[in-house]
């Protein structure tokens, strides 16, 4: 049965409960974040195998867009014409990976993204049931650094949330409002790459990195044949 997708708006403090609570959560320093390429490919299997099971949060930068496109400021949320948009091949990209996590056997309970239209759209062709956009996980220029570090504590305070049992959750953003997040050696993160976060009791524990690449080739190591989109 297939099951209508829906977009909605909310503030992070009625839909998530995080409020001011979201400065309470420890932050630990992120020694030893995984590197693209150092590790085997047997280490990208184990990630897979252990999203398989749930309990993790991806925290996802938006896929490619098109080339020489800007934002207009202040953003205009509810003009699309006025923002970066995807790309064909970011849309391809999007659908692809939606595709691979489901062939994989990845569930995931909930998505998340920021309010500009690349995120949603990126959310979107994941093809996952349910999209929720929030305002809390939108880079903004325009904002002042007390209100973007209020929004990456949103975000950190979401990554450290335990996911519905069983299932994972998947959070899309952008680049700037992530490495505020979860650190700047995340600051060479590629379009449409993902970032595997562990909640713990400590906070947050980042497990691993997967590419666009990485899933493929995984799944490819797995005997897990994908077709194409």
């Amino acid at each position: 049965m297939n099951v209508r997708r829906r977009v909605a708006v909310r503030s992070v403090a009625s839909s998530l409960a995080l409020g001011a609570a979201s400065a309470l959560i420890p932050w630990p320093a992120l020694a030893g974040t995984p590197q693209r390429g150092a590790d085997p490919a047997g280490a990208k299997v184990r990630t897979v195998e252990a999203l398989r099971k749930g309990g993790f949060v991806l925290v996802m930068r938006h896929a490619s867009t098109e080339f020489g496109e800007v934002d207009a400021y202040p953003l205009q949320f509810d003009n699309p014409s006025a923002q970066r948009t995807l790309s064909d091949l970011g849309r391809l990209e999007s659908r692809g990976l939606g595709k691979a996590m489901k062939t994989a056997g990845v569930p995931v309970a909930r998505v998340y993204a920021s309010q500009l239209r690349r995120a949603i759209e990126t959310a979107q062709c994941l093809g996952f049931d349910e999209m929720v956009s929030l305002i809390e996980l939108t880079d903004d220029a325009w904002e002042s650094a007390r209100e973007m570090e209020r929004r990456a504590a949103a975000l950190r305070a979401l990554a450290a949330s335990a996911p519905p049992k069983g299932a994972n959750v998947l959070i899309v953003a952008q680049k700037p409002i992530i490495t505020r997040a979860l650190g700047e050696q995340l600051a060479s993160i590629r379009h449409a790459e993902m970032v595997v976060v562990q909640p713990v009791a400590s906070g947050i524990r980042i497990a691993d990195r997967l590419t666009k690449e990485q899933w493929r080739s995984t799944l490819g190591a797995m005997n897990i044949r994908l077709t194409p989109v």
